[in-house]
């Protein structure tokens, strides 16, 4: 897989300088992460899903999600995910999940700070796991609520390990789990095969990882994934294509015309963000992986993302690029003798931009500021019985998601697509309801009219203060509240 290791223990203070460096990111991730959830900004989207989704696998309700109206695995085929429902056994789970995804970023550059041990001097390999344990692409998504992506790259991170010292046993079982992570993940690892097949020392297993990723991805795709989906709404487009419009009206198209013109496509999906992003992956490594073949083994899976006209898909703050961290690190110690190896001390000033970029981000105030009326909105939730079927809002849902049944009181303008595609209903029949009107997100702007409607129609009043407001309803109630419906999105929503 690589050239003979030529460094293995390394300098002794650079190693517990890096130790160190891991330990404070993760716990640094941690505490940040959970002040931003117990000031109610992490979200039903993803955290609650997330939540809810180990939640019901733990009590025997594998992958149910009634937030996404669906089994999960119709969504995002994530089964190595439900490793973590365990810890839906023990208290304070939310807390639990934001910590092991925060560890998970010190794990991943821990063991590729191991791997470029093996092959490059104490300096350069400590350049290279600093640079990764510091990477925007790594470090900032945390900010982005709790996602399978940073198990995926701990598992990764691993499986290059492991190849590097010729487990391919140890090596392929990881691998299986990123599989399991997204149902993407053959996108990455397939061509990952290829680059590995084109190494005599890994060609057999390189081609089983090729082939076995490819099949994975087509049958998890095309067969088993629409089993877990309710039907499309008569005529409705395809949920996910709006997002490739720019580049054709249906899959073929999109595909055929990606191929026949790729800069035209690559023209017309570029934006500054993007080019942002892509510097900000490179940078941290002094472009050592542009010197390196192996990085064309993560150019379908970002290409794909590029591709995209949905603005997160391919920006670092963002989760999605995630899974391609340890393969770009990969690739970046292949090429570090020709790059940061050279001139090492410029490497440090990148290393150090990155740094102060990617902790200058995660201290953003917005996301770990307590709300005005958090006391009320803590009172709210506290009012709502364990278990019983409720709907909630955003930005503090997340806090209920341990149960059953749990959706969105009214139509929630991030999700418009999905719910016209499905034919969902834009109201919630759920038997406690909670309101929060102070928000200025206007990600609900049919909440204020449907509180007012369940009101009139004789609703329960159970909690009021600061504007949070909790009803309890019945049938009888929904029966006699107008259906209220939401009015055309305002541009900020668009996909």
């Amino acid at each position: 897989m690589a050239d003979a290791p030529t460094q293995v223990e390394g300098d002794p203070r650079l190693v517990r300088s890096f130790v160190a460096s891991c330990v404070l990111v993760g716990a640094l991730l941690s505490v940040l992460s959970m002040v931003r959830h117990h000031t109610f900004h992490s979200a039903v989207y993803d955290v609650g899903i997330f939540h809810q989704v180990l939640w019901n696998t733990a009590h025997g309700m594998p992958f149910a999600s009634s937030i996404s109206h669906m089994n999960y695995l119709g969504d995002h085929f994530s089964p190595s995910f439900g490793l973590l429902a365990p810890l839906e056994w023990l208290p304070r789970t939310i807390d639990l999940l934001l910590i092991a995804q925060a560890f998970a970023v010190s794990l991943t550059a821990w063991n590729l700070y191991r791997l470029a041990r093996r092959h490059l001097s104490p300096r350069g390999a400590w350049l290279v796991g600093l640079g990764t344990l510091l990477c925007p692409q790594l470090y900032c998504p945390t900010l982005a609520d709790l996602h399978p992506e940073p198990f995926m790259a701990v598992a990764l991170a691993y499986a290059l390990l492991a190849l590097d010292e010729a487990s391919f046993v140890r090596a392929g079982l990881w691998l299986v789990l990123v599989l399991g992570g997204k149902e993407d993940a053959g996108l990455l690892l397939c061509p990952f095969g290829v680059v590995l097949a084109l190494d005599g020392r890994t060609r057999r297993f390189g081609v089983g990882v090729a082939a076995l990723s490819v099949t994975y991805m087509i049958v998890v795709v095309g067969v088993v994934m629409p089993r877990f989906r309710p039907p499309a709404a008569p005529d409705a487009p395809w949920l996910y294509l709006g997002r490739f419009a720019h580049l054709g009206g249906s899959p073929l198209e999109i595909v055929v015309n990606t191929l026949r013109h790729p800069i035209h496509a690559l023209v017309v999906s570029t934006t500054q963000r993007r080019l942002a992003t892509i510097a900000a992956l490179l940078v941290p490594f002094a472009f050592a992986p542009l010197r390196s073949w192996r990085t064309l083994a993560i150019v379908p899976f970002a290409g794909a993302h590029y591709l995209s006209g949905r603005t997160a898909e391919f920006t670092f703050p963002f989760h999605y690029l995630v899974p391609a961290i340890p393969i770009l690190v990969w690739a970046a110690i292949d090429g570090a003798p020709k790059t940061l190896e050279k001139w090492p001390r410029l490497t440090g000033v990148l290393v150090l931009a990155s740094g102060v970029l990617s902790i200058g981000w995660r201290f953003d105030p917005a996301p770990l500021t307590p709300r005005p009326n958090q006391a009320a909105i803590a009172a709210a939730i506290r009012v709502v019985p364990d278990g019983e079927p409720v709907c909630v809002e955003n930005w503090f849902g997340a806090a209920l998601s341990a149960r059953r049944d749990v959706d969105f009181c009214v139509l929630w303008e991030w999700g418009r697509d999905r719910y016209r595609y499905y034919g969902w209903p834009e109201n919630s029949n759920a038997r406690w309801q909670v309101f929060d009107l102070a928000d200025t997100s206007r990600e609900y702007p049919a909440l204020a009219p449907r509180l007012e409607a369940l009101r009139g129609a004789g609703a329960t009043v159970v909690f009021d203060q600061d504007r949070v407001v909790v009803l309890r309803v019945t049938d009888e109630v929904l029966a006699r509240a107008p259906v209220t419906l939401a009015p055309p999105p305002s541009p900020e929503f668009a996909p």
